[in-house]
């Protein structure tokens, strides 16, 4: 008993990590756009009309991603109401779940002390932390490519009657991560063992046994299971338009860089990993890339398998034409590990404590960087344009934002330092305690500081106008902005949403053309109103933080009635 208390003790420490880190002010701020906006938009939607085999946005089909993050968002909000909390819960629950995952395989590997480190540092990292808070397909999908790979892995590495049991929850995982996110869902837990399995084989580490043909075809009886009637029912309900958009663009072009606004070069995911997973990554790059300590040696098979799960999801999303940083979340958990064991190690010598200082260091000099930049940022782009051949925009994000995020970038320059000096200093326990201690702060200060404010400044206001707009008035109501903002469809009353009343437009001139001689209601910033005024007849009946809701009629047809 005493020795099952101490396993749990790291567990704790954890979960309390994951509930501040996915449980304080959930809810604090609203719905973000762009992809949150959707995937909100989407699950309010089919909460509304009960269709769940056609995912749609303000009416419109959308195949963007499988049903499953709007099947989970809709029952939570069925169970807990409308509102931003619920909607977040189902990632919030499974970032939780993935870092208590990582901690119990870092307690198997490398003790205590590493399993309270890997979820920690998971929990609290600016990438995972984002993730756990915001409606994404990526925090499920990264509990589900990590479960199957972990469940495979031991259905085929133990010859025992639990092997079956094994290998029908990882086909259960990876039948649930295809409608997660697709592809992915099976490929990634695949492609990890299939590549273990080779090096096992080359390098005398614990081999995959092959299971036998009945456990083979349960494995894929239960993911097609799982997979397959969705996708039939909604290939049978939107025909080859969902083949198209889904299978052949979402799929194989996002893979080959249709997806133009994602674009980027092979390394994008170098800075991407090492500011996203920042203070750790550093100690993570430092165990991918460094031989495995010798004491660590007896359980070389489950570092190798880390190395290779961490490896084959980084170079995959490098190999996609399209590449956002969240897309590699898969290959936290194995990284969080082994950057947990390799802390293990260096709190035992006091070469590895140089280690963990150059670690520190490397943190410190990236936020700084950052820091910089984020305070200079029009010398920042003006650097740059001398070594891009195209014009880069200048950077247009209001000033408090950009305080609220260097603010940010400070607090982990100064945790990494302080990491630095106590790690010279030979308390490397002492260290590891600064770096979590900066990490808490740097949590507090962007759920309580950064994240209502820019919510404050960039989407609360077109939030309430549409709201009221749509509670207050059965017309049309035309929102004109020239991002796309999906959100606001999250608050626009029930019956709009069903209905389909909110439109959105760009300007002045998609507005008069979306009125189509009718008159509406307008939800649009100042200027974008003052515009619109040569074309209709406004009157104003409420204003917030530069926006403003009124009331149009195109001048055409007030000409035609006095007329």
């Amino acid at each position: 008993m005493t020795a099952r208390r101490a396993a749990m003790a790291p567990l704790l420490i954890v979960l309390a990590a994951c509930a501040i880190a996915f449980g304080l002010r959930l809810g604090g701020h609203g719905i973000m756009d762009l992809d949150e906006g959707l995937y909100a938009a989407c699950a309010r939607e089919m909460l509304h009309t009960g269709d769940l085999v056609t995912p749609r946005v303000n009416g419109t089909p959308f195949y963007e991603k499988p049903p499953l993050i709007y099947w989970s968002a809709a029952a939570s909000m069925r169970l807990f109401g409308e509102n931003e909390a619920a909607a977040r819960l189902p990632s919030a629950l499974a970032s939780a779940l993935t870092c208590l995952l990582a901690a119990w395989l870092a307690l198997r590997l490398a003790g205590r002390r590493a399993a309270a480190i890997a979820g920690v540092s998971m929990a609290l990292s600016p990438i995972p932390l984002a993730a756990g808070r915001m409606l994404t397909t990526d925090a499920t999908l990264d509990l589900l490519v990590a479960v199957a790979t972990l469940a495979l892995y031991a259905g085929l590495t133990h010859p025992d009657r639990r092997r079956l049991a094994a290998i029908a929850v990882g086909a259960l995982a990876c039948g649930l991560g295809v409608l997660a996110k697709g592809a992915p869902g099976i490929v990634l837990p695949c492609l990890i063992l299939g590549v273990y399995a080779v090096v096992a084989r080359r390098s005398g580490l614990h081999p995959l046994a092959w299971p036998g043909w009945p456990a083979a075809l349960g494995f894929a009886a239960i993911v097609l299971a799982v997979a397959l009637p969705w996708h039939i029912a909604a290939w049978r309900a939107n025909g080859d338009a969902f083949m198209q958009e889904y299978i052949v663009r979402q799929h194989f072009g996002r893979f080959r860089g249709g997806d133009t606004s994602h674009q980027a070069p092979f390394w994008f995911f170098v800075p991407g990993f090492l500011l996203g997973f920042m203070p750790w990554s550093p100690f993570a790059a430092t165990a991918l890339l460094s031989r495995i300590p010798e004491a660590f040696r007896p359980r070389a098979s489950g570092y190798v398998l880390l190395r290779i799960w961490a490896l084959c999801v980084f170079l995959v999303f490098s190999a996609s034409g399209s590449k956002l940083v969240s897309y590699i979340l898969p290959m936290y958990p194995p990284a969080s590990v082994l950057g947990a064991a390799w802390c293990v190690y260096a709190l035992r010598g006091r070469r590895a404590s140089w280690g963990m200082a150059a670690g520190g260091l490397t943190t410190a000099l990236l936020c700084w960087a950052v820091w910089a930049v984020l305070q200079h940022p029009d010398a920042a782009v003006a650097v740059a344009q001398r070594y891009n051949s195209k014009p880069i925009a200048p950077i247009t994000v209001p000033a408090d934002l950009l305080a609220a995020a260097a603010h940010l970038a400070l607090i982990l320059g100064l945790g990494g330092l302080l990491t630095a000096l106590l790690a010279v200093s030979a308390r490397p326990a002492a260290a590891l305690a600064a770096l979590g201690g900066s990490m808490a702060a740097f949590v507090g200060v962007a759920v309580l500081e950064a994240m209502p404010r820019a919510d404050a400044l960039l989407s609360a206001p077109v939030h309430e106008l549409v709201a009221l707009a749509t509670r207050a008035d059965s017309r049309r109501v035309i929102l004109i902005s020239r991002s796309r903002r999906p959100s606001a469809l999250f608050y626009a009353s029930a019956e709009a949403v069903t209905a389909h009343r909110v439109l959105e437009v760009k300007d002045a001139a998609g507005a008069v053309a979306a009125m189509a001689g009718r008159d509406a209601s307008v939800v649009a910033a100042s200027e974008d109103m003052g515009r619109l005024s040569m074309d209709a007849a406004l009157e104003a009946v409420e204003r917030c933080g530069g926006w403003v809701w009124a009331r149009a009629t195109p001048r055409r047809y007030l000409a035609g009635m006095d007329r």
